[in-house]
């Protein structure tokens, strides 16, 4: 099986990701550095369709890592590498999505809470699947992430929100995924 990034691109995005510095301080955006964090959570059912020919996806599992990096004291870019269980009928394959999303901060009014409203934007790769080969995908996503810190160094956090795939396919074929719904809980650093 050929996968679309080599192990050496796998081990830079690691090095990428591992290099944020992580700091509590989301309730300080002046000393903020950046964070990391990993979610788990459900992906909910939904319609894949391959040329006008529709198939139903059922609810799977879905995980994620994520690294913000402030743009402002209230605007933050952050890189997502997420993996998504697609279920159809007694198949299953997976999703990989690699994005790039931009969260916002709605101001808090209790210390250590904070909600993150955020979309992202991405490359999808699924991979071979009982009536289709390997295929790309445009994703897209909306979210909201609720956090709370426990102390200085480390929060939980729950994201609720959608994703779908307007635009793909292969060589053969053209396809999309319709929204589906997405909720995750992880921690944050």
């Amino acid at each position: 099986m050929r996968y679309p990034f080599s192990f050496q691109c796998f081990l830079i995005l690691i090095c990428v990701i591992l290099s944020v510095p992580s700091t509590r301080a989301l309730d300080k955006p002046d000393k903020y550095k950046g964070t990391f964090g990993v979610k788990a959570g459900f992906v909910g059912g939904g319609v894949i369709d391959q040329n006008l020919f529709p198939y139903e996806a059922e609810k799977s599992y879905s995980f994620g890592l994520f690294a913000d990096q402030p743009l402002s004291p209230s605007l933050f870019l952050g890189f997502n590498i997420d993996y998504h269980i697609i279920d159809i009928s007694t198949d299953e394959s997976k999703l990989i999505e690699i994005s790039l999303s931009m969260k916002g901060i709605i101001p808090k009014r209790r210390v250590g809470f904070i909600v993150r409203p955020g979309v992202s934007a991405g490359y999808g790769y699924i991979s071979e699947i009982d009536f289709v080969d390997n295929a790309h995908f445009f994703m897209i996503k909306g979210f909201t992430e609720l956090i709370y810190f426990m102390n200085n160094n480390i929060g939980f956090l729950v994201e609720v929100g959608g994703m779908g795939a307007p635009l793909g396919g292969n060589s053969k074929r053209s396809m999309k995924m319709d929204l589906r719904y997405l909720i995750r809980f992880g921690v944050i650093f």
